[in-house]
């Protein structure tokens, strides 16, 4: 039963980070956290997966393919989005540098006219 449910997080976790992959197009710091744990979730979902996998009754071979599956359709998406977040995040920040450059040299100059 462990192992079923664990399969159905995993087919939730797929089915969401999906979605989230598919229409997602923010900068957000919550979602690289988000995208982190799902991906650890899901990590730690299939170890405890391989030890129960011959109590569930699934043979070796059928879960080594679902398992491959899984890092094909989950794991590797989710990494991929999780280095999008992270880039998206780090053009914001330089951006927000940029900027505040700016404002304190703009400043500096006013300052210094008066």
């Amino acid at each position: 039963q462990r192992w079923d449910e664990m399969n159905s997080l995993l087919d939730v976790l797929r089915h969401r980070s999906s979605l989230r992959v598919q229409t997602d197009k923010t900068a957000s710091s919550f979602e690289l956290v988000d995208a982190e744990q799902s991906i650890q979730t899901a990590e730690r979902a299939m170890d405890a997966m391989d030890v129960l996998s011959a109590e569930a009754g699934v043979a070796a071979t059928d879960w080594e393919h679902r398992k491959t599956v899984l890092e094909r359709m989950l794991v590797r998406p989710m990494w991929t989005y999780h280095s999008q977040q992270a880039q998206r995040l780090a053009t914001i920040e330089a951006r927000l540098d940029q900027t505040a450059e700016q404002a304190a040299e703009s400043e500096a100059e006013s300052t210094t006219t008066r």
